[in-house]
């Protein structure tokens, strides 16, 4: 079985006019008016135009070559089948047709999808925050590496009530900054940024969620040592989780996308 196809400049047009079959030829290849050949058949410009009219495809440089792959696939097809090959059977030829199709209809599907990932959704991010699927928060932390012993341990803790007591919304971030021991967020004021549910071991997150926003929690001790956290406003941190929730979107629908194929 032999399959021929004529791409030779498929670069040469990126826009084509609906029922030209010229500026499909130009798409295609520069040079010839043949698309494709199978089995000693060739498609032309011509009858490839007349397919997608018919099925009322985008004439578009991408389309274009599906469909003329979709009809050297059948043309291959026909010839097992006369030749007494298993593709003869129905089943086989559904089977083997399948992908092809499905691949268009999953194409399709992430195209309409995707042109909703250009427009911020202020409901849907602020619901997420809401309910917790999309986290921010500040911290304070005091660390205290496995193996302390508990005097030391006790002692930290007082240390980090003090700290507690004398925080407000207003100072939290420059006590963050002086007294945090994780020196990454610190120099942000203690901001960690915004993060999906489940990011954060289970006690910081059960307490960071029982916060009213804007709230600043009691002393939390997790296993890397004793927090002290702080959960900013919706609208203190709206221009990121509007990026965030609209990345996790697009996650979601690529997944999805990928999976169809």
């Amino acid at each position: 079985m032999k399959r021929k196809f004529a791409y030779a400049a498929a670069a040469a047009a990126t826009v084509i006019t609906l029922g030209a079959c010229t500026g499909l030829k130009d798409a295609l290849s520069a040079h010839t008016d043949r698309v494709a050949e199978a089995e000693g058949q060739e498609l032309s410009v011509n009858r490839l135009a007349t397919l997608m009219g018919k099925s009322r495809a985008p004439l578009r440089k991408d389309v274009a070559k599906l469909v003329a792959n979709v009809w050297v696939d059948y043309q291959l097809l026909g010839r097992a089948a006369a030749d007494g090959d298993s593709l003869g059977d129905a089943k086989a030829i559904d089977e083997a047709m399948w992908p092809t199709i499905a691949n268009m209809k999953a194409r399709k599907w992430y195209e309409r999808v995707s042109k909703t990932w250009g427009t911020a959704d202020p409901v849907g991010a602020q619901s997420k925050y809401a309910s917790g699927e999309l986290m921010a928060a500040s911290h304070i932390l005091l660390l205290t590496p496995q193996g302390t012993p508990d005097a030391a341990k006790a002692e930290i803790k007082r240390r980090i009530e003090g700290i507690r007591g004398q925080a407000t919304v207003a100072n939290f971030a420059s006590l963050a900054a002086r007294h945090s021991q994780d020196q990454g967020s610190a120099q942000q004021g203690g901001a960690l940024g915004i993060f999906p549910k489940g990011a954060m071991v289970p006690e910081f997150e059960r307490a960071l969620i029982a916060l009213p926003p804007g709230g600043i929690s009691p002393v939390v001790q997790t296993q890397y040592g004793y927090h002290v956290l702080h959960r900013p406003t919706y609208e203190q941190v709206k221009g990121s989780l509007l990026q965030a929730s609209k990345g996790r979107s697009m996650a979601v629908a690529e997944s999805t996308y990928l999976a169809k194929l």
